[in-house]
Order: structure tokens, then C-alpha cells, then sequence
């Protein structure tokens, strides 16, 4: 769309904000220690002309036993970044990037939250690493490939 001509003035009005859609939760597995769901908003498949990348957030809702679990995780980083944020830890955001034809992710952020939905830690992270069948990795890749279209999901 052309937003202006040469000498002449601005036929359409210019955007100053972009609408950037909010995360739409779909759930993709149950776990023993919690709910996984991923956001279809998060989604990018990148080059588009052949898919050999993939991001997506997903978020693991936290049952009891993953709660305690969770906890004790953070309790090793307390001392020095969250002194007793991790205590109303309720659930965690995980960004995730997979190499689509080499089986290999990396996360690139955990962010933990709070049962009113604020941020209590972030952490970071860009090792790649080898996705294990039937990992909670595959689980979230498989989940993917197999709801992008045809062309799109092999490498």
C-alpha cells in the first residue's frame, strides 16, 4: 500500500502502532508434573520457502508434584538472582528454537511466573542440544511439525 505519491499529499493515513496479537494457548500434552500448551500467535517457521527453523513459546502449567519440583530447580538460583520470588511460582514460559532437520532445540528463555501473571525470574540460554525421542523437546516439536501444512513441515 502506498502511503504517499510523488507531489502529492499523503493519500492514506500512515499506522503509528502495530496490533500485535496476544498469546492464543492451545494445550498439546499432559505430563506428570504439569500441562503443556503452546501459542499458535508465537509460531515462526523461517526460511518460509524451506522450513529448517522453528520458534515457539510454550507454556508448562504446574501440577503439585511439578510445583515442588519447579521450586526446588529455582531454590539453587535464589541466593544470587531470586531471593523467595520462586515461592508463588505458578507457571513457566519456555521459548524454544529447533534445527527442523537435524532433530536439535535449544531454549532460549525461561521466564517463570506468578499466579497473577507476573514475571518472578527470567533465565537464558542458547545451547543446542540433541532432541531425545519421546522428551518433553519431541513432544513440542512432533506437536508442531504435525499441525504446519504439508510443504511446510519437511525439511
Amino acid at each position: 500500500m502506498l502511503y504517499a505519491k510523488e507531489g502529492r499529499e499523503v493519500d492514506a493515513i500512515k499506522p503509528d502502532q502495530m496490533i500485535v496479537p496476544g498469546p492464543e494457548w492451545y494445550k498439546a500434552a499432559d505430563f506428570l508434573d504439569c500441562e503443556l500448551y503452546f501459542d499458535v500467535n508465537s509460531l515462526v517457521v523461517w526460511p518460509q520457502d524451506s522450513l529448517n527453523k522453528l520458534n515457539v513459546i510454550v507454556k508448562l502449567v504446574w501440577n503439585e508434584q511439578g510445583l515442588e519440583e519447579r521450586k526446588a530447580e529455582l531454590a539453587m538460583f535464589s541466593k544470587r538472582f531470586y531471593p523467595l520470588a520462586y515461592e508463588d511460582v505458578s507457571y513457566t514460559l519456555l521459548s524454544y528454537q529447533f534445527l527442523v532437520g537435524q532433530s536439535k532445540g535449544r531454549i532460549l528463555e525461561v521466564t517463570d511466573y506468578n499466579g497473577a501473571g507476573h514475571r518472578i525470574t527470567l533465565l537464558d540460554g542458547n545451547e543446542w542440544r540433541d532432541i531425545v525421542e519421546g522428551s518433553r523437546d519431541d513432544v513440542v516439536l512432533q506437536f508442531i511439525l504435525n499441525r504446519l501444512p504439508a510443504s511446510d513441515s519437511e525439511p
